[in-house]
């Protein structure tokens, strides 16, 4: 998985030394992840049954994400009153969309990741409930896996959005604490970016929290010297084994200039994880001649970390 490092500023050893002007190329692996933003559907008001596969959408509007139903009816009169903008569109809505996935995929994951939607969110995949979103603010992610049809047969996903002012939570009947419109513009939609995300079945999970209960991957910087112009890079990253199997898992970690030079590399020592255990993964080592962020000098890393499974590369 490829991460950014700005240096502003459970470990490994570094592995080999630098090899110097080597080029990296990231190895293949089941890992795909596409722009799921176009060729939605949308409807601006409830509907009975828009949840099912045989559903008709070719009447909707089409739209792309981000989106809000909110663009063309907000902030229209003229306030002269506190409170904000009374006369946006506050309710529900429908999106659909129509999608298929590689006969290729099929024994891996599916993960569907939005990053965010505003207030609520129920979603149907091929008509049945995959799960729901409530805080507004927030990514969330689905685990498509068990829905989804691969190859040439079509997939449908709807989701049923709710931006209504007094929107509660199903499970606590409390309403969003900071649902304000005077300082929180409430603007209902898939107003962020969508990811469809494919893994294999040994995987480094996504940091999505709300619905999948996962964390990612995390990379920061430590033990700075800007005089030695060296600081230390630690990587860790939740890995999940769905396989059905035992499998020994080593993370690696390659860490690349904005020429795409190779920096550094280092791993982890191999872990055996049965199926269905997820564990937090670590790697760490030095970082030799750091090119520190400077408003004059702007310096990026990519840090790519790849989990291998008897020599072979099975999530990048």
């Amino acid at each position: 998985m490829k991460k950014c490092l700005t240096l502003a500023a459970i470990c490994a050893t570094l592995t080999r030394p630098l090899v110097a002007a080597e080029n990296f190329t990231p190895p293949a692996s089941p890992r795909l992840t596409f722009n799921f933003n176009p060729g939605w559907k949308f409807f601006k008001s409830d509907v009975t049954n828009a949840e099912q596969v045989a559903f008709d959408d070719a009447k909707w509007t089409t739209v792309s994400a981000p989106h809000t139903y909110n663009d063309t009816d907000s902030y229209t009169q003229i306030i002269s009153h506190s409170g904000g903008d009374r006369h946006a569109y506050a309710g529900i809505a429908w999106y659909r969309k129509h999608f298929k996935l590689p006969a290729s995929a099929k024994g891996g994951k599916v993960f569907l990741e939005f990053e965010g939607l505003k207030q609520a969110g129920r979603f149907w995949v091929n008509g049945k409930f995959a799960g729901k979103y409530e805080n507004g603010v927030t990514p969330c992610g689905l685990d498509l896996t068990e829905f989804v049809n691969f190859g040439e047969t079509e997939n449908v996903i709807a989701v049923k959005v709710d931006n209504s002012n007094d929107y509660v939570e199903e499970a606590t009947g409390v309403g969003y604490e900071w649902m304000g419109r005077a300082f929180n513009p409430n603007y209902g939609g898939l107003n962020h970016d969508i990811w469809l995300h494919l893994t294999g079945k040994v995987y480094q999970t996504l940091p999505l929290y709300e619905n999948l209960k996962t964390t990612g991957v995390y990379v920061y910087p430590a033990n700075f010297s800007i005089s030695g112009k060296t600081c230390d890079v630690n990587i860790e990253s939740q890995v999940r084994n769905e396989s059905g199997d035992q499998q020994a898992i080593t993370l690696s970690a390659v860490v690349v200039d904005a020429s795409g030079k190779v920096c550094a590399k280092f791993s982890s020592d191999a872990l055996d994880l049965v199926s269905g255990q997820t564990e937090t993964f670590t790697a760490s080592g030095k970082l030799p001649d750091a090119k520190f962020w400077s408003d004059v000098n702007p310096n990026l890393y990519d840090v790519y970390s790849m989990l291998t499974v008897n020599d072979k590369i099975v999530d990048v």
